[in-house]
């Protein structure tokens, strides 16, 4: 396999007398690349590079081989908080809403502010927020430019469940702005359709390095550090994107001492057949089964 070349994963399959490993990575062009090596008894064999059509052939076979998983889809909670920055996102008459990414915690080399982004609608995002987090540096993930999201913490062990074709779903909470229309609450704010998911815990430094070149605009790799337990989840640039209008997927309810909180509301607890708290974004709840899934992508308009 070429150097520059991002290893993602291999598959092992027999055909008549012989056994072919097939290596997927990604290219340095952040294309899905795949390495054939054939031989009669691994690991020795012959390395060889097959025209476009015989790689397309073996991605058919390898998907042959994993049985065609069913997909799956995961709801993660993102976007600015009360817990955060005091605060969360505005949501308007039309049911357009404004993304705003919490603020960053960490050394970077970020420079965008809630002060100095402006919005969809025009206007600074600091505008939507207190005067006193209106400094602060954006931690902008996702982002939906170039489509990723990474985490080093406990949420990259769910990450690292997806699969290719998968759907990463983000919600926020959103509060509405001089309107009557909309309840504050948690909202569908875009998603991704997977692409791959890169645990750097299983990169050499070199692919490290070129995860930095393919990746610029996510916010993990803009720090001042290596994290070296980010998974980053990569999504589809053609099936990813962020919503012109939020969906409602939550109601109000109380726990036993009174206090509010966000469950699932009854219609997306019927649709989804997920419910509960998703106050918080862990642990995020996955959505399964043919009907369940065609019912969220339904709601997302595919």
């Amino acid at each position: 396999m070429p150097d520059n070349w991002i290893f993602r994963e291999e598959v092992l399959f027999a055909s008549g007398r012989s056994t072919h490993r097939v290596v997927i990575a990604d290219g340095n062009d952040g294309q899905t690349k795949y390495f054939l090596q054939i031989s009669s008894k691994i690991p020795i064999g012959r390395d060889s590079t097959r025209p476009i059509f015989v790689l397309m052939l073996i991605e058919r076979i390898l998907y042959r081989i994993r049985g065609l998983k069913p997909m799956k889809a995961m709801l993660l909670r993102v976007g600015v908080d009360k817990g955060t920055d005091n605060a969360l996102a505005p949501i308007f008459q039309d049911g357009s809403f404004e993304y705003i990414p919490i603020s960053e915690g960490c050394l970077t080399n970020e420079t965008k502010t809630f002060k100095n982004t402006i919005g969809r609608k025009g206007r600074t995002l600091s505008s939507y927020l207190p005067r006193s987090v209106e400094n602060r540096i954006m931690h902008f993930d996702p982002e939906f430019e170039t489509f990723t999201y990474g985490d080093p913490t406990s949420k990259k062990t769910y990450l690292l469940k997806l699969d290719r074709g998968d759907l990463l779903v983000f919600y926020a909470g959103l509060i509405p702005y001089k309107n009557n229309n909309y309840d504050s609450g948690l909202y569908i704010i875009g998603y991704f359709t997977v692409e791959r998911v890169i645990d750097f815990a299983q990169l050499s430094d070199h692919e490290i390095d070129k995860c930095y070149q393919l990746y610029p605009n996510n916010a993990h790799l803009k720090r001042n550090y290596v994290e070296f337990e980010l998974a980053l989840v990569v999504g589809s640039k053609d099936k990813s994107m962020l919503l012109e209008r939020g969906i409602l997927i939550s109601k109000t309810k109380c726990d036993v001492l009174g206090r509010p909180y966000y469950a699932v509301s009854d219609e997306m607890e019927d649709l989804l057949g997920i419910k509960g708290s998703i106050q918080r974004s862990v642990p995020p709840r996955f959505i399964k089964g043919d009907e369940k899934t065609k019912n969220l992508k339904d709601i997302l308009g595919f």
